[in-house]
């Protein structure tokens, strides 16, 4: 079944102006902010802006070798591998390749448990996309996500915000903002609380299986006034896309990975110009989504704060840094062990690790079979 990359090899041909801007694109995009342009883009707004051809071709000349993984942004440890193959792509492509570069931003800061990083690209004159880069598969991007549940406003999300008022005070025209994982958050929090004058000038905002925002944001004016520029995306089994999601403004996208890894946007299926949907999430992503819901509902945000540390306290010390490689038996080993953690959320905490545990076991029989049909 197709996947992005097919889509660039498809359509790469026709330029914007032959065939507009889809959903498509917007993944496309949602994925090129995970790459380290430091030094190669321009920080400053259209100033020494780069097209993306040369961009890329500068950014392999950075690499150690053509063939192992390559230059990586901080805070960034592992990409899925069809990134590296859609980044020659889109650098070849009349679509993308002359597309202009710059804006580039990348603060971390681990103290805080704070990333940011975004990028604009000009499609053409009055028409910019942000794209809001999220996180990957490590444990403490997944940590970010989750602080979302107790923290009012993450760092991240105050500084969207500030890049998109000074990116729109300085250019004329529309925006499409756009983000994968806690940068499709970003992407519609900088939406709703951007200052009317420039929410009037966002086309559409793109969040692929990015989590949602608090419900008193959800009710909130701000919010409705802009819904429906919003467009939300989740594979059917959704954990981080489906938190503090509080309306059904989504579609659901088949996937060709299992559990948490459908949050790869690469095993995503595309048909031409769209995704191929599903009816809804799974069974099972519904039933972690109402524990985890009902559980939210009676925590303060001091409790939630304790069940997020609780969780990548002991997956940090399971001895992994990504979800693929997880070793969920140790982890319940060290959930056994620690003292002082209430039942409730001994209960919640388990059906994570049983969800992260057959997502490992899944994905190592895959490997397996896969070895096995190659001999």
């Amino acid at each position: 079944m197709a996947n992005l990359n097919d889509y660039i090899v498809w359509r790469g041909d026709l330029t914007f102006e032959q065939a507009p801007f889809c959903e498509l694109d917007a993944a496309v995009f949602s994925l090129f902010s995970y790459f380290d342009f430091e030094d190669i883009v321009s920080s400053r707004l259209e100033a020494n802006a780069i097209t993306m051809k040369d961009a890329a071709r500068q950014y392999w000349s950075n690499c150690d070798n053509d063939k192992e993984p390559y230059k990586l942004a901080k805070g960034i440890t592992h990409m899925p591998k069809e990134i590296w193959r859609m980044l020659r792509l889109m650098a070849r492509a009349d679509r993308y390749k002359d597309l202009k570069l710059s804006g580039y931003v990348n603060q971390i800061d681990f103290a805080e448990e704070k990333q940011f990083s975004a990028i604009v690209i000009t499609i053409k004159r009055g028409l910019r996309v942000i794209s809001f880069r999220g996180t990957d598969d490590t444990l403490v991007g997944w940590k970010e996500d989750f602080n979302m549940s107790f923290l009012d406003i993450i760092p991240a999300q105050k500084d969207a915000l500030d890049y998109l008022e000074k990116a729109s005070k300085k250019t004329l025209g529309e925006w499409i903002l756009c983000g994968h994982s806690k940068g499709g958050n970003l992407a519609i929090f900088s939406c709703v609380y951007a200052r009317e004058s420039v929410q009037k000038r966002i086309r559409n905002v793109y969040s692929f299986d990015g989590p949602g925002l608090q419900e008193d944001i959800v009710d909130s004016q701000a919010y409705q006034g802009v819904k429906d520029k919003l467009r939300n995306y989740l594979p059917r089994f959704s954990v981080v896309g489906m938190m503090l999601r509080f309306d059904n403004n989504y579609q659901v996208v088949q996937s060709n990975q299992i559990s948490l890894l459908q949050h790869n946007l690469f095993s995503w299926k595309v048909l031409r110009t769209k995704f191929i949907y599903a009816k809804d999430i799974s069974i099972k992503s519904k039933a972690f989504d109402e524990s985890l819901r009902k559980w939210f509902y009676n925590t303060d945000a001091n409790q939630r704060k304790k069940f997020v540390d609780t969780i990548f306290y002991i997956l940090d010390d399971s001895g992994r840094e990504t979800l693929k490689d997880l070793n969920s038996r140790k982890a319940l080993e060290v959930l056994k062990s620690i003292t002082g953690v209430d039942e409730e959320v001994r209960t919640i905490v388990k059906q994570f690790l049983a969800i992260l545990y057959e997502t490992r076991k899944q994905n190592i029989e895959i490997r397996l079979r896969v070895t096995r049909d190659k001999k």
